[in-house]
């Protein structure tokens, strides 16, 4: 089971009272996180080779070992003009039976959120 948690930040920088967004298998493992500009989150599950969409307790694949990902670790909005709408991440593929090392562009239709 894996469990996503917000902690808010309060005004003197200390850490609010956590709490749970969702718990399900689908994000067992979880390694890298991101967030498009509607405050949807994305995740990459390494431990599942997994890139997943989470709106509320709704938790979505939007590719897996069959599209080519093997144990991501990091994803992140692109920053660019034509790339804003996609996802770039990292599999880290070392512990894998078959390691591809690599980096991805994943679609998603949605800008990320701006970042400071």
């Amino acid at each position: 089971q894996g469990t996503l948690v917000s902690v808010p930040i309060l005004p003197d920088g200390s850490a609010g009272e956590p709490a749970v967004i969702v718990e399900d298998p689908a994000i067992f493992g979880v390694d890298g996180l991101a967030v498009d500009v509607h405050g949807t989150i994305y995740a990459a599950v390494i431990a599942q080779s997994t890139i997943v969409r989470v709106e509320g307790e709704s938790i979505e694949t939007l590719a897996d070992a069959d599209d080519g990902i093997n144990q991501a670790s990091s994803i992140a909005f692109g920053q660019g003009i034509r790339d804003r709408k996609s996802l770039f991440g990292v599999n880290f593929g070392i512990f894998s039976p078959a390691p591809t090392p690599s980096l991805f562009r994943l679609p998603v239709g949605v800008p990320g959120a701006p970042q400071p």
